[in-house]
């Protein structure tokens, strides 16, 4: 769950979380409604960047994320296309729909 502020350092955190503890393959259910970007959309490549030099070649398992109407639902979906290549994520804005989505994989 993400609250308050979220920006680069955040999510390089939240990647290197993931790999230091194996889990980078497994399904990711993350809730982002109550969370504000803190970064621009022009740095979205970066951030897809990050996730594919972090993952280098590990199986990596579906994510969906739930995010909030606006802004941030539309800087989400930009990472979710920029990521479709190499990682399965998915952005929703109906907690139901992601749990299920999430369940099917």
């Amino acid at each position: 769950m993400a609250s308050g502020y979220v920006g680069y350092a955040d999510i390089e955190g939240h990647l290197l979380k993931l790999q230091d503890a194996g889990i980078v393959s497994y399904r990711e259910f993350f809730d982002g409604r109550a969370g504000e970007v803190e970064f621009v959309a022009a740095d979205t490549p970066r951030i897809v960047e990050l996730m594919r030099k972090l993952i280098d070649g590990s199986p990596v398992g579906p994510k969906a994320v739930v995010a909030p109407n606006g802004y941030v639902f539309g800087v989400s979906r930009m990472i979710e296309m920029l990521a479709e290549e190499f990682c399965e994520i998915k952005i929703f804005r109906d907690e139901d729909e992601a749990r299920t989505w999430l369940a099917a994989k």
